[in-house]
């Protein structure tokens, strides 16, 4: 801990508000996970174009990057996404866990942003979200 009297740092302190900052440099959830996905499709869209292979240790087959960024490697993402999405469990979970920060948060939670993302499609779970959200969660601003 740092001595409140002579008002110095120890090197836990600089080591941690150094991690503090550099977390609180990092976007919103949802936009990092879109720069991500968008990274990936961008990578597998370069290693296509050379010849790079790699030998999968468990079955020996040889493994080639697939070009997602390309119209074949956007239909199958367009294609497996359900499947890619439903087939992995704690991307459930994380889901669920962006939702509730973001209606903490007071962003994406009004009836238009919903109704246009096509997360809740009644109209009385839509109002009965906001009541909730207006009514029982503090917002802390």
């Amino acid at each position: 801990m740092a001595d409140s009297s002579t008002g110095k740092k120890t090197l836990m302190d600089r080591f941690l508000s150094t991690i503090e900052r550099g977390g609180n440099a990092l976007p919103e959830p949802a936009t990092l996970f879109a720069i991500l996905a968008f990274l990936v499709i961008v990578i597998s869209g370069i290693t296509s174009l050379f010849d790079i292979s790699v030998i999968h240790p468990g079955t020996g087959e040889t493994v080639r990057p697939v070009n997602l960024f390309s119209v074949k490697g956007i239909h199958l993402i367009l294609e497996n996404l359900v499947v890619n999405f439903t087939s992995f469990a704690p991307l459930g979970t994380v889901l669920v866990s962006l939702l509730g920060y973001w209606c903490c948060r007071g962003k994406w939670f009004d009836k238009r942003r919903i109704e246009i993302i096509g997360i809740i499609r009644s109209k009385k779970a839509v109002n009965f979200c906001n009541y909730f959200c207006r009514n029982f969660v503090k917002y802390g601003k």
